[in-house]
């Protein structure tokens, strides 16, 4: 099976949220992309600096390796090159053709759009780098630190909660209009960065957890299913650590 083929079907099952044996080798792939220099697929390198400073915001270096020590950086690029749709594209998938009248109910969950929209995923990104030239005051993207982000993070998460009930009505009328090709009303930047700093969250935490390492050497790793014990203590069975894979 083609590499493009096999990325998009996980991408279509998992909605970024379970961890399978061949999503940790999608991991694994990057790290020839690392030895030879990266060069984001997807994004520009002026974002995928702002990327790399990001997941490593999320998971810094401690005690275990840093984010980008585990590639997730080039993960995330890969995801949006690799896995999810242009906006023509997703249109024409056949599930989305079959469920076309029936779109109040199908896409009443936002999360399938925001997880599966190379665009839309671009979008959000480019109102959360605006903010954050604004608020630091530089021009370029490659001036951008660490600082810099954490700062802006900070400005997203005073405003996350706030506005969470007004932005999912906005977005399922967003979704709503994408799919039956209506006019979608507009998204704000404070919308749109919450909707990337989410989503940027929740794909570092999952490529960090399906990489090699962490997988096998951080967390309980058991390729092969054993005995089913549905009420075990988890201390007395993985010394306290959750699975890497779960069947």
């Amino acid at each position: 099976m083609k590499r493009r083929n096999a990325l998009k079907n996980i991408g279509m099952a998992l909605g970024y949220s379970v961890a399978t044996p061949t999503l940790i080798s999608i991991v694994q792939s990057c790290k020839e992309e690392a030895a030879v220099g990266w060069r984001p697929s997807f994004f520009t390198p002026e974002e995928g600096h702002v990327l790399k400073l990001l997941v490593d915001i999320f998971l810094p270096k401690t005690d275990t390796p840093s984010a980008s020590e585990m590639n997730v950086h080039i993960f995330i690029d890969g995801l949006a090159d690799k896995v999810m749709y242009g906006e023509e594209e997703f249109l024409t998938l056949p599930m989305n053709k079959q469920n076309i009248e029936n779109i109040e109910d199908r896409y009443i969950d936002t999360g399938y759009f925001i997880k599966h929209s190379r665009d839309f995923f671009r979008k959000t990104m480019t109102a959360f780098t605006n903010l954050a030239l604004s608020e630091s005051g530089k021009n370029e993207l490659l001036e951008l630190t660490e600082s810099d982000l954490e700062k802006s993070l900070q400005s997203v998460n005073s405003i996350y909660e706030a506005q969470k009930e007004t932005r999912e009505k906005v977005l399922q009328a967003y979704v709503k209009g994408f799919f039956t090709r209506k006019t979608s009303p507009p998204l704000n930047d404070d919308q749109l960065s919450c909707v990337f700093v989410q989503s940027m969250r929740d794909m570092t935490i999952m490529g960090y957890k399906t990489t090699e390492y962490v997988g096998e050497d951080m967390l309980a790793y058991q390729p092969i299913p054993g005995e089913y014990i549905p009420c075990g203590d988890t201390d007395e069975l993985t010394g306290g650590k959750a699975y890497s894979i779960v069947w």
